[in-house]
């Protein structure tokens, strides 16, 4: 296994582990820059277990879906809107929306992993 295969590996694992420093000095070790579908997992990880660092990691990721994707001003506020709210007690409404607009925009992979993380949360 490549370098950089391995660091996929140890960045998978510490997805799976929820812990935000694992996850991120993983990322870390990963090629730059992180894929669009990398930084949604640490992302996620963040919504759940260090909402201090959500913010600015959502408002990243958000510009970057934005650009990447190419997404209309509404589009960009309503993906804004979604990460606003998918850290919260209820962050169903803004994980739909966010889904959407992956699917929309050619991230159908995204959009299953979040609908995942969504049941998950919900249970």
């Amino acid at each position: 296994m490549t370098s950089q295969g391995s660091a996929l590996v140890r960045f998978d694992r510490a997805v799976q582990t929820g812990n935000p420093n694992l996850v991120i000095a993983a990322a870390h070790e990963l090629p730059r820059p992180v894929l669009l579908r990398d930084a949604r997992r640490i992302l996620l990880v963040l919504a759940v277990a260090d909402q201090g660092r959500y913010a600015p990691a959502a408002a990243r990721f958000g510009a970057r879906l934005v650009a990447e994707r190419k997404l209309s001003v509404a589009e960009a506020q309503l993906v804004f809107a979604a990460l606003q709210i998918l850290p919260g007690s209820d962050p169903l409404v803004g994980g739909e929306a966010l889904c959407v607009m992956l699917e929309q925009h050619g991230e159908r992979d995204g959009a299953r992993y979040l609908e995942e993380w969504l049941k998950a949360r919900d249970s």
